[in-house]
């Protein structure tokens, strides 16, 4: 993989076309979308899109596992689902919808670090750019991303035909906090697909929807029998309305009855818990006795996935440096590298302190081996920045469908910088 940067200006080459399709090129007071462009080679490519496959099957897997096997104790205790999201995340679904992961490329190896499966974004940019660059004849390579919106679509309709099967036959809404440019630009992306294919819905603000305790999720008047919502459920457990009504609580109410199909299903916060990765480490440790791995997954496992734990004692007593993650943490928050030195750790480094850091570092943690990050140069402002390249694979009901690559710190947080992917042309 190498970096390739135009002779035009950022200014030069994005217009207000494309500020449209993706309304935060800048994000956080500072530039998100670069004119730079990361070329990953056609074996790194394929590569890594039959290791995503892989490990999003190792996911599934353990999930069926989990849903059919675990007790609900050891799923609160052990994974840190909330008891209140349990019984509707033990209902098997036979999709999924969208999952993207994070995974570093560093000196000719290939590791997976984790698994956003409830509320992945990035996606607007990940097609649109790469697409109007190429449109526009800035770069002459080859498009990784063009499955993403077919992708998304036929995901959507395996998802809405299996609840109209199921009785779930009325309105359709898309919902996310508005205000927040990114979700929203996301929410309506994914609509988009669903729409090209004739699965008609609305948009509305979460703000904008009522529940009625048993009896549904409401838009004014009318029930929504199908919602996707771009909001992470393990905060969703905890709405309450203005005057403490319990919401969150009886929206899980309509879904355990059947009342209510969402997308992305309950069954994903399972595998949204860093926890999981975790568990999964220790079934593939423990692979002869529990037998929940064939072959392939077991050498998936071995291959792509580093040693995580639930304590931080064996990379201690092996001198072995690793990453400490918050179960839930999110854009880089609750993360702190450990450098160990002599079974001693000698050095730290988290990402700068704001006012989520709280809610971030009272979570239960995870430790993961450590895995170096390869750096490359960005053509940002008037000089240029060094970043670590953090690449994102989308996986849509299993099949992989395009990469969101962005560059930051080694922690990679929302400071990061987004770059535009191709592979070679043949």
């Amino acid at each position: 993989m190498h970096i390739i940067s135009s002779k035009l200006s950022r200014n030069e080459i994005f217009n207000a076309e494309i500020a449209e399709l993706v309304p935060y090129l800048d994000m956080n007071g500072q530039e998100y979308c670069t004119k730079d462009a990361m070329v990953y080679s056609r074996q790194e490519l394929q590569e890594l899109s039959s290791a995503a496959e892989g490990v999003d099957q190792v996911y599934l897997t353990t999930l069926r596992y989990v849903q059919r096997n675990v007790p609900d104790e050891v799923l609160a205790q052990e994974l840190h689902i909330d008891p209140r999201l349990i019984p509707c995340a033990r209902q098997e679904l036979p999709f999924h919808v969208m999952a993207r992961q994070d995974w570093i490329l560093y000196e000719g190896q290939m590791k997976f670090i984790e698994n956003n499966a409830d509320t992945p974004t990035g996606v607007p940019e990940s097609f649109f750019i790469p697409s109007y660059l190429i449109e526009n004849d800035i770069y002459q390579k080859e498009m990784i991303n063009h499955p993403l919106p077919v992708n998304i679509a036929n995901a959507f309709a395996t998802a809405v035909n299996h609840y109209r099967s199921v009785g779930l036959t009325g309105k359709i809404v898309f919902s996310c906090h508005q205000e927040h440019t990114e979700d929203y630009a996301n929410t309506r992306f994914v609509q988009s697909c669903a729409e090209s294919i004739g699965i008609h819905s609305v948009f509305a603000d979460l703000s904008e929807l009522t529940v009625q305790e048993g009896a549904g999720l409401f838009l004014g008047d009318e029930k929504i029998d199908i919602w996707y919502r771009l909001y992470p459920l393990e905060l969703l457990v905890f709405d309450e309305d203005s005057d403490g009504t319990p919401v969150g609580e009886q929206i899980l109410d309509l879904i355990e009855k059947g009342l209510l199909g969402i997308i992305n299903p309950i069954q994903s916060i399972i595998m949204q818990s860093k926890s999981f990765y975790k568990f999964i480490w220790t079934l593939y440790e423990n692979n002869d006795t529990f037998g929940v791995f064939n072959h392939y997954e077991a050498s998936i496992i071995s291959k792509y996935f580093l040693p995580t734990y639930g304590v931080n004692d064996i990379f201690l007593s092996e001198s072995t440096s690793f990453v400490e993650k918050a179960v839930y943490g999110r854009e880089g928050r609750g993360v702190t590298l450990t450098t160990v030195n002599d079974g001693k750790i000698v050095a730290t480094q988290t990402n700068s302190l704001d006012e989520y850091d709280s809610y971030y570092n009272t979570q239960p943690k995870i430790y993961q081996q450590k895995f170096g990050m390869t750096k490359f140069t960005l053509s940002i402002g008037e000089e240029p920045k060094k970043g670590y390249l953090l690449t994102g694979a989308y996986v849509i009901n299993g099949r992989f469908s395009g990469l969101l690559t962005r560059l930051g710190d080694l922690i990679t947080g929302d400071l990061s910088y987004f770059c535009a992917s191709f592979t070679e042309n043949n």
